[in-house]
């Protein structure tokens, strides 16, 4: 009986790892899909986008994979914000 519990605890587990997997990697495809949305948003949109960024980035348990992703298309986004031409009300 015990080590029926004991297996059904373990699968609760692995279920549990498995959803916060997921969940990860949807919010992970969410910050680089957002990265190229930027142009699209206004400014404070595009200034979370960039935060949640910098937050992946910041976070070691993230992937090397996701993170250089996520560097390499924010990383290009501000290349395109440097070609833009500031207007009067603008700050960088």
């Amino acid at each position: 009986m015990e080590e029926q519990m004991s297996k059904a605890k373990i699968n609760e587990e692995q279920i549990n790892e498995e959803q916060a997997s997921e969940e990860i990697k949807n919010s992970l495809r969410t910050v680089y899909h957002n990265l190229q949305r930027l142009e699209q948003v206004d400014v404070a949109e595009s200034a979370e986008y960039r935060e949640s960024a910098q937050e992946v980035l910041a976070d070691p348990t993230v992937s090397l994979t996701w993170r250089q992703a996520i560097a390499n298309r924010l990383n290009h986004a501000n290349h395109l914000l440097e070609m833009r031409t500031a207007k009067d009300n603008d700050s960088y």
